[in-house]
């Protein structure tokens, strides 16, 4: 599934902005995230992220990296799947920040597209965010999320 959307200041600036995160002043643990995002199941198995870099580490439950794409898999009702979402070169902040979580209250991952810091629109100006959602069967390995980046293009 290929998703699209356009954002426009039409009537005066605009600031999108996020709840802080760690490190930052009044930072929270879940904050920073923003954008198409993808809850899934609490009975998921497993739990596993997956970037071009390799797999990810959940600390505390938590994962933040910054990717062409995230692949999020885990074991539903007995069987391995997944869903891999890939971010469009030509998006704001490319390589996406993302925000993952695998902890007893969710599972939940997003592309966290203004995760580092807000975004500023002037009036008028516009920006489109683009990403490519895969859902499969089995876990993906690197090789498998290359060539599902490699067939998005900007």
């Amino acid at each position: 599934m290929d998703w699209s959307m356009t954002f426009t200041a039409p009537e005066k600036d605009v600031v999108l902005d996020r709840t802080p995160i760690p490190g930052e002043p009044d930072g929270k643990d879940w904050g920073g995230y923003a954008g198409l995002s993808v809850r899934l199941s609490k009975e998921i198995q497993e739990a596993c992220v997956l970037t071009l870099q390799g797999p990810g580490v959940f600390e505390n439950g938590k994962y933040r990296v910054k990717a062409a794409a995230l692949d999020y898999t885990g074991v539903f009702e007995g069987q391995e799947a997944g869903i891999a979402i890939i971010d469009s070169p030509s998006n704001l902040n490319s390589p996406s920040p993302w925000y993952a979580i695998s902890d007893s209250t969710m599972h939940y991952f997003s592309p966290a597209v203004i995760q580092y810091g807000a975004h500023r629109l002037k009036k008028g100006e516009t920006f489109t965010l683009r990403y490519r959602t895969i859902i499969h069967p089995g876990r993906w390995d690197v090789e498998q999320l290359k060539k599902a980046v490699a067939g998005f293009g900007p």
